[in-house]
């Protein structure tokens, strides 16, 4: 049985505009038609919070779930670090998104690329050989000359 999601738009209802939600890219499935009539508007009211008791509680919850997974409390310690370097990327102009899936993809990246050097008995003639790997590398190559190119240009109008 396919239950209809609602979409931001109900909203609109309690006196806040959908267009913050859609700007955002925010959609709620709030469950069935009916009761999300009467959620939507509920979920609507975190926009009406200040940002430091939202930073507060989006914290707590952060930390509560980083303990709950598997009750160690080095992970609780872990979150509590990447939060605070997080921060200062996003001080620094750090490209946040990037950032994250460097760090989720990293151990994935590791595992299959250790897989392929068993597999080619520690040669790495694997990544230079195989035509997909070369389509790879010269688009790497492109981009980096590219980035690189891009340096100098800016360089030469200032």
């Amino acid at each position: 049985m396919n239950l209809p999601a609602v979409v931001i738009d109900d909203a609109a209802l309690n006196g806040l505009p959908a267009e913050i939600f859609k700007a955002a890219g925010y959609k709620f499935y709030t469950g069935p038609a009916p009761l999300s009539k009467y959620l939507t508007p509920l979920i609507a009211q975190v926009l009406r919070c200040p940002n430091y008791i939202l930073a507060v509680l989006v914290t707590v919850a952060t930390l509560v779930g980083a303990q709950a997974v598997r009750s160690y409390d080095i992970d609780v310690w872990m979150a509590f670090f990447c939060g605070i370097i997080v921060f200062l990327m996003k001080r620094l102009d750090f490209n946040i998104p990037a950032f994250t899936m460097g760090m989720v993809l990293a151990a994935l990246i590791e595992e299959r690329f250790r897989r392929a050097l068993l597999y080619t008995n520690g040669s790495a003639s694997v990544f230079f050989t195989r035509p997909v790997c070369l389509i790879l590398w010269v688009v790497v190559f492109w981009m980096v000359w590219r980035i690189i190119r891009g340096d100098k240009k800016s360089k030469k109008t200032e």
